[in-house]
């Protein structure tokens, strides 16, 4: 789905009702999110994308997942509890020691939606064309996985150099394209 489109959505479903965690069967994240949506309810499953090589083709493929495995989330004041029973890829709303659903503030849920629409949570790599001095990165792969810098410089089109903070200093280090994500 369009993030956009997605954006669009949801933009009207936010207001100051509470939020619940539901619990979905493994893998059944969006299945989950359409059934409750066909029967009524506001529900929310946040998503990331990731890009990776395919091991045959080779080729670069982008795919949505579940931010949360297992989990997303349902406005209180759309659930309808009987339709709720009748969602085959539903397991069960998380609920405190009491038995009341847990609920979460709609600025939370608002702030994960923002962060979404933003690519915060994307895992995507940066492109040779479009990679110049000065562009934030996320190493995804390799011994500097998940450090974050600024490229310094772009070699041949096909590495970067690029400044990391180890051991209290800064050092710089040549780091492959395809290894290299855009950071937020």
């Amino acid at each position: 789905m369009n993030m956009q489109v997605a954006a669009a959505k949801m933009s009207n479903a936010f207001d100051s009702s509470p939020w619940v965690v539901v619990r979905s069967k493994p893998q059944m994240e969006r299945v989950a999110e359409e059934e409750m949506t066909k029967r009524g309810m506001t529900a929310y499953c946040p998503t990331y994308r990731y890009e990776f090589k395919h091991h045959r083709n080779k080729k670069w493929i982008i795919r949505e997942w579940p931010l949360l495995r297992g989990y997303l989330f349902l406005r209180a004041d759309t659930i309808d509890w009987y339709k709720l029973t009748r969602c085959k890829a539903v397991q069960a709303i998380l609920r405190s020691v009491g038995g009341e659903p847990i609920g979460l503030a709609p600025s939370v849920i608002e702030e994960i939606r923002a962060r979404q629409v933003a690519g915060d949570f994307d895992m995507l790599r940066v492109h040779g064309a479009v990679v110049k001095a000065g562009l934030p990165v996320k190493v995804l792969e390799g011994p500097l996985a998940g450090l974050e810098s600024v490229v310094e410089t772009v070699r041949n089109g096909k590495a970067a150099s690029i400044l990391v903070s180890i051991f209290g200093r800064q050092v710089e280090t040549t780091v492959p394209l395809e290894n290299l994500g855009r950071k937020g």
